[in-house]
């Protein structure tokens, strides 16, 4: 995969040295922001597993003096030396330079690389990511407009909390295409304890706003998926013979909605939404297979054939009174069952 990047300065204004000077900035602010104080050491083991070279120290400390003062960057990051830690952190915990305003250079520069992106949208390097180029032509015509009239607020977007673990991209991204192994530490929700895994990725998959790296998991040999925001650490192991499966990401995800992928066989599920709520599912399908099988003034029933995982049961459960289980009825029964438990809260 060739990634082009597009550059465009319209005010000559000072931009980061370069792009990996950006990245590093960005792995800084996120160990400070993960821990309470970070040493040199941890921000040079960080930059290591994202460049596969090796940052000075000099280099880092440039880095940090550049993210306190340096004006054409803007970050004035309220970075502080503890002494007694031998490591820094933010002396403010909410501050991150992913929430910093965008200065109007900024703007002007995102304009035009909307524009480019608008252009070639239909080129295959792009048309995989259709949706994501919708939505910033969108939010940058939306934003011309408003600049008409400041201070109105005629507009309301869906905001999403910035998720951690974008900065592990790259380097699993290389690694997949590579053919490299890779060692990860990483923290589950449902557990206390941080798991050690080796795994052979083989692909990135976003959903709900998450990053998920998808691989074979060596020690219980199977397909795992793991959240890039629940990694910790991330190591590149090129001496590792790579394992390859022959993964098949369509075929593995055609009877799944989201990431979790049991070893249940799918299974035809019929469902009878109101006419309302109905409505809204024949125009946005919720599975590749949906098939209507009635229409009424009152409901309309759909038919998928999937197995029933937690992202599939979630959604049902979200729908509340709008939707019915008809068939088949072991799964009807399940529903019920936890409809009746979530009563017992209340």
């Amino acid at each position: 995969m060739k990634i082009i990047y597009f550059t465009f300065d319209p005010y000559n204004k000072p931009m980061p040295k370069n792009k990996e000077a950006l990245s590093r900035y960005h792995i800084i602010n996120r160990c400070l922001r993960d821990y309470r104080y970070v040493t040199l050491q941890k921000l040079e083991d960080k930059c290591f597993d994202a460049f596969d070279h090796e940052i000075s120290r000099r280099t880092l400390e440039q880095d940090i003096h550049d993210m306190r003062y340096d004006r054409n960057l803007g970050y004035y990051a309220p970075i502080l030396y503890d002494r007694s830690q031998s490591a820094y952190r933010y002396d403010d915990p909410d501050y991150s330079i992913d929430n910093f305003p965008l200065s109007a250079h900024d703007l002007e520069a995102l304009t035009f690389a909307s524009a480019m992106l608008d252009q070639y949208r239909n080129m295959e390097i792009i048309s995989d990511f259709a949706g994501a180029v919708q939505k910033i032509l969108d939010a940058m015509k939306i934003r011309r407009s408003l600049l008409k009239e400041p201070g109105r607020q005629v507009v309301g977007f869906e905001n999403f909390p910035v998720n951690g673990g974008s900065e592990w991209l790259t380097v699993i991204l290389d690694s997949i295409l590579g053919r490299k192994a890779l060692s990860i530490e990483h923290h589950r929700f449902d557990s206390n304890e941080v798991h050690h895994h080796v795994v052979h990725p083989y692909f990135l998959k976003e959903y709900g706003n998450r990053w998920y790296l998808v691989g074979w998991q060596a020690a219980h040999k199977r397909i795992q998926s793991f959240g890039l925001e629940r990694i910790l650490e991330l190591k590149v192991l090129p001496e590792e013979p790579f394992f390859d499966s022959g993964f098949d990401p369509v075929k593995y995800y055609q009877h799944a909605i989201g990431v979790i992928v049991t070893d249940d066989k799918p299974e035809k599920i019929t469902l009878r939404f109101t006419a309302k709520q109905g409505k809204y599912i024949l125009t946005q399908p919720i599975h590749s297979s949906q098939e209507t099988v009635s229409e009424s003034p009152e409901s309309i029933v759909i038919r998928v054939r999937l197995t029933a995982n937690y992202e599939f049961i979630s959604m049902i459960l979200g729908w509340g009174p709008d939707v019915e289980v008809v068939a088949p009825e072991a799964f009807r029964l399940k529903v019920k069952q936890m409809v009746a438990d979530m009563l017992k809260q209340y």
